[in-house]
């Protein structure tokens, strides 16, 4: 009887010591950019969750966490082809983990699992970097109630800090995304001045018109390009302001 109490503890406390490698994981992982590095970290974290419910008895957990080791790993290989699923693939994975939830039923709080799982399928397969980065925080924020239901300790630590972190990734993917919005449309606006410039120039100047007004004319759309780019990247400073802002009392949360 003591050996039985004194192995458990000690699983219980293996599990908690790989949650603590998957938090150091899951905080890396949130910033990535890119898809190949998102899905190889995403790989490493399902299979140290695989070995933590593993370790606790959560057996439902251990089997859909197996399936999502495989939907990763097949996904990664694709990715690295420059190819996409077929979206009968997507549909496989996700009757696979219905089904296995439906047999290996052991608890209401199971239904936290079965959607996580749902929502990361769609994120990892499909394209788009926001969506792949917020169906990972959704499907996040469903662990960490599946966790606190089945005793995961450190994984509901190790989720919440990844669920932060990716919404200050999210923030930021958005500014970089209007960073580079900001330089096309001044590209734009350079090349339409540009145009006009040359039309205008190629063009035989109007008697009636003076000269003057086809100069004024000329600096009043090169003026107005340079405002609208100015006015954008004022937005974006201050857009980063707040980033950073929300970035220190993230880590001052931490700290105490």
């Amino acid at each position: 009887m003591f050996f039985f109490c004194s192995y458990n503890v000690v699983m219980d406390l293996v599990a908690e010591i790989i949650g603590i490698v998957g938090i150091i994981v899951s905080i890396l992982s949130a910033f990535f950019q890119n898809k190949n590095s998102l899905l190889m970290s995403n790989l490493l974290y399902n299979f140290l969750c695989l070995t933590s419910y593993l370790l606790v008895g959560e057996y439902l957990s251990t089997i859909l966490v197996s399936i999502l080791i495989v939907r990763s790993l097949l996904f990664y290989i694709y990715s690295r082809k420059h190819l996409k699923p077929n979206i009968y693939v997507l549909f496989f994975f996700c009757i696979l983990i219905i089904v296995a939830s439906i047999f290996l039923w052991k608890s209401w709080y199971n239904i936290f699992m079965l959607m996580s799982s749902l929502l990361g399928s769609y994120a990892v397969w499909q394209d788009n970097i926001k969506i792949f980065k917020c169906g990972m925080l959704i499907s996040s924020i469903c662990l960490i109630f599946y966790n606190a239901f089945a005793g995961v300790y450190s994984y509901i630590i190790s989720e919440s800090i990844y669920s932060s972190f990716m919404i200050l990734s999210i923030i930021k993917l958005d500014i970089d995304l209007k960073k580079q919005k900001v330089i096309e449309n001044g590209e734009n606006i350079v090349a339409k001045v540009n145009k006009e410039n040359s039309i205008d120039q190629s063009k035989p100047l109007d008697a009636k018109q003076p000269i003057e007004s086809v100069v004024e004319a000329q600096a009043g759309v090169e003026e107005e390009g340079k405002t609208q780019v100015e006015e954008e990247k004022v937005q974006v400073e201050e857009e980063q302001v707040k980033v950073e802002e929300m970035q220190v009392k993230l880590e001052e949360n931490q700290t105490e």
